[in-house]
């Protein structure tokens, strides 16, 4: 029904007085049928009666859902102006406007979606709550692959991920909160986690398809490497990467050289991804080894050594980081990018063999062959482009 009415309130007033208009004609209907014969009409326009006041109900529900929804992104906006000191607002109180709207928005995917076409300050949103399950739940639903189109997730996917990686006016007001409120560097590295997860099943539209969402692969692929510098996030875009695929192939053009455009982008996609988690996965041991290092490198600092208490602080150095940084982790990795880019482009040909049904078997064979080879080509790798970024 939502997806009919486009929560557009115009158009739910139309259908409503469509309705109405309907249901007096009925009356006229069995007005003029109540003879004996006339029976089996006036039992059709009892029934016809009762799927009206269904849709009737149906209507209304979504013009409530629209109501709540447009409501929820007012108070949110009001809440979140620049003078607000929104930041602030849960040091006092057990709840605040965020934690409100999101509750009540739970459960009512018609009132999320008005919602989020409507909110302007994603930050507020997203920091600005104590509930972080309510947070989370909420862009999960409002990004959903399976119910909202690319336009509408790529404009909160967005949004979301510049306020992230940005530099904006209530950063200060958080640093100085997180004093007081422990919670709010919880909800820090809350959303660094959460980020693998919303951006997961999108993640091909930072890169391959990024054009989809208006900005470069260049932008979108920067974007995503810094995503995956947190552990647990990479680890929910390598599991969403099946999902990602399957989004990417649900509607399959009706041209030929459109799909082969689309499969190449889709290949360049999965290759660019691959070769960002990898570099990721061994820049944090790298990291992890070099953060050991300089903490070894402290031992003794400003204290004169002897030359066997260097050997000492050395010899522990060198153990400390052999246990900590793996040389052959990169080696590993892309042991592992090959493995997943080959169970992916299985995943894939079993999408395209499954949306592609309208292709004679012959074409819909060739064009599945040239999808895998796509895939597990290294042209399409993406090591390069990840390089560059």
């Amino acid at each position: 029904m939502s997806g009919f009415l486009g929560v557009d309130p115009d158009r739910v007033r139309a259908l409503r007085a469509t309705l109405d208009d309907l249901d007096l004609r009925l009356d006229r209907l069995e007005s003029a049928t109540r003879s004996e014969g006339a029976a089996p009409i006036v039992d059709a326009t009892r029934e016809i009666r009762s799927l009206l006041h269904e849709c009737r109900e149906a209507v209304l529900d979504v013009a409530r859902s629209w109501f709540v929804g447009t409501m929820a992104a007012i108070a949110v906006d009001a809440w979140s102006r620049p003078e607000s000191g929104w930041w602030i607002d849960r040091l006092g109180h057990d709840a605040t406007t965020a934690d409100t709207v999101l509750r009540r928005l739970r459960g009512d995917p018609v009132a999320i979606d008005v919602f989020a076409s409507r909110i302007h300050d994603v930050a507020a949103l997203t920091w600005g709550g104590i509930d972080g399950e309510a947070t989370l739940a909420f862009w999960l639903e409002a990004t959903d692959p399976d119910r909202v189109d690319e336009a509408t997730a790529g404009r909160l996917i967005r949004a979301l991920v510049d306020v992230h990686l940005g530099e904006h006016y209530w950063r200060g007001g958080i640093t100085t909160a997180t004093v007081e409120d422990p919670g709010m560097y919880e909800r820090e590295r809350r959303v660094r986690d959460w980020l693998g997860s919303i951006v997961g099943p999108w993640q091909l539209h930072f890169t391959g398809l990024a054009s989809r969402w208006d900005w470069t692969p260049e932008q979108g692929g920067a974007a995503l490497r810094a995503i995956l510098d947190d552990a647990d996030a990479a680890a929910s875009v390598t599991e969403s990467l099946p999902r990602a695929v399957e989004r990417s192939l649900r509607d399959l053009p009706p041209d030929r050289s459109e799909r082969r455009a689309l499969v190449d982008a889709v290949a360049f996609g999965i290759g660019a991804s691959g070769e960002l988690l990898g570099r990721a996965a061994v820049e944090r041991s790298f990291a992890r080894s070099d953060a050991i290092g300089d903490l070894v490198d402290l031992i003794g600092f400003g204290l004169p050594l002897t030359r066997t208490e260097q050997m000492v602080v050395g010899a522990l150095e060198s153990q400390i980081t052999e246990r900590l940084h793996d040389p052959r982790v990169a080696r590993r990795e892309a042991d592992e990018e090959t493995r997943r880019r080959s169970a992916v482009a299985e995943h894939a040909a079993r999408v395209y063999e499954r949306r592609a049904t309208f292709l004679p078997r012959e074409i819909l064979n060739d064009e599945i062959d040239d999808l895998v080879r796509a895939i597990d080509s290294p042209a399409h790798r993406g090591d390069d482009f990840a390089g560059a970024l």
